[in-house]
C-alpha cells in the first residue's frame, strides 16, 4: 500500500537529508583548542585519517603530524618554562619557518613568544612576532583537506622594516630518527641528444658521502638514518621535481612544493635539502631568493600526506601522481 506524501512533508525530509549531508561534510574535520603535554596553547586540527597540532606558545610551529590515534612522525624537543624565558633560539622539533641563506644572526632569531591566531574557512592562520635584527614576520596558513590526508602550508615571510632586503624562505620538517629520506633526482635522457647538465647537488664541508646511510639510484638520493650515521650530514639539490619523502616503519610522509623553473635558489641552487644530526632528520624545502622592498611578502606553500606503506611501497610515478592529485584536490 502506498502512502501519499504531502508537499510539506516532502520539503521536510528535502532539509532533514540536506542538513544531515553538509553535517556530515563538516564533522569530518575537527578545529579545537586544547593543552598538548606541557604546551597550553594548542590547536588541533583533525579529519577522519590524520592529526596536526600546532604550537600558539611559541613559533609559528607545527609539532605534530600522524594517523590519527598513532605515533607522531615528527621530532620533538621539551623544554622547561625557565628554559623558554631565555632569550635564545631553541629547536622545539615539529615544522618551522626559517630565512634562507643561513646566517647566525639572521636565520637563528628567537621565536620563543606566543603567536597569533586566527581561524577562519576552515584554517588556520599563525602569525609570529617581528624579529629584532631582520623586521621580518613569519606566517603559517594551514589547511587540511577533509576527507584525504592532505595539509596544505602556505608559508610568508613579510618584510616590516625600512630596507629592503634578499631572502629565501625555507621551510623545515623535523622527523624523528630512523627512516629514510629521500630526495627525487631529475628527468632522464639519452647522449648524445642532451648535451647539457638539467640537474645539482650541494655539498655542506661536514657532509660525507662514503659514510653507509648514503645511497645514490637511478631515481633516488637516499639518506638512511642509522646509529651507524650519527654526526652531522647535509645534502641539497635542485630539486626540479618538487617533492621528498621520509619513510618511517609503514608510515611514508610526502612534502611537496612548485618548483619554479629560470629562478636562483639558495645554496648553490638547492630547493630540496636533507640534514641529519644523528638525533632527528629535516626535510627541508626553499623558495626562489627574492628582495623584498618594505612591506612586500614572500610565499612558499608546501603540500603533506601520509601514506601507510605496509602492504607495499610507492613507486617514482606514484608519488608524482599522488602530488598532482593533492594540488588538484586544494583547488576545488
Amino acid at each position: 500500500m502506498f502512502k501519499i506524501l504531502y508537499p510539506s512533508t516532502i520539503a521536510a525530509i528535502i532539509f532533514f537529508l540536506s542538513n544531515a549531508f553538509l553535517h556530515g561534510i563538516e564533522k569530518t574535520l575537527i578545529i579545537k583548542k586544547q593543552n598538548y603535554k606541557n604546551w597550553k596553547e594548542t590547536y588541533f586540527i583533525e579529519n577522519e585519517k590524520i592529526k596536526l597540532i600546532l604550537l600558539a606558545d611559541v613559533g609559528p610551529r607545527i609539532i605534530f603530524f600522524g594517523f590519527k590515534n598513532e605515533e607522531n612522525l615528527f621530532h620533538e624537543i621539551e623544554y622547561s618554562a625557565e628554559q623558554l624565558s631565555q632569550d635564545q633560539w631553541r629547536n622545539y622539533g615539529g615544522h618551522r619557518l626559517w630565512i634562507a641563506p643561513e646566517n647566525k644572526l639572521i636565520t637563528y632569531q628567537t621565536d620563543n613568544k606566543p603567536v597569533k591566531v586566527k581561524i577562519e574557512n576552515q584554517k588556520i592562520i599563525m602569525t609570529g612576532n617581528e624579529d629584532s635584527i631582520s623586521k621580518t614576520i613569519k606566517e603559517m596558513e594551514i589547511k587540511m583537506h577533509p576527507k584525504f590526508s592532505y595539509v596544505e602550508i602556505i608559508h610568508r615571510i613579510k618584510n616590516n622594516g625600512d630596507a629592503e632586503i634578499e631572502l629565501a624562505a625555507w621551510a623545515l620538517t623535523v622527523l624523528k630518527f630512523g627512516g629514510t629520506a629521500k630526495i627525487p633526482l631529475g628527468k632522464k635522457g639519452n647522449h648524445p641528444e642532451e648535451l647539457l647538465p638539467n640537474y645539482s647537488l650541494a655539498l655542506w664541508p661536514y657532509t660525507n658521502l662514503s659514510e653507509p646511510c648514503w645511497k645514490i639510484s637511478s631515481d633516488w638520493i637516499e639518506f638512511q638514518s642509522t646509529q651507524k650515521c650519527i654526526l652531522p650530514q647535509k645534502i641539497g639539490a635542485s630539486g626540479t621535481e618538487g617533492f621528498l619523502t621520509y619513510e618511517l616503519r609503514d608510515s611514508m610522509f610526502i612534502k611537496t612544493y612548485l618548483f619554479q623553473n629560470n629562478t636562483v635558489y639558495p645554496d648553490l641552487n638547492s630547493s630540496a635539502e636533507i640534514f641529519s644530526n644523528g638525533k632527528f632528520v629535516e626535510l627541508e624545502t626553499l623558495s626562489p631568493l627574492r628582495k623584498l622592498k618594505s612591506q612586500e611578502t614572500i610565499t612558499h606553500t608546501e603540500y603533506w600526506t601520509i601514506q601507510n606503506t605496509e602492504a607495499k611501497e610507492m613507486n617514482f610515478e606514484e608519488i608524482k601522481k599522488l602530488k598532482q592529485h593533492m594540488l588538484e584536490s586544494f583547488k576545488k
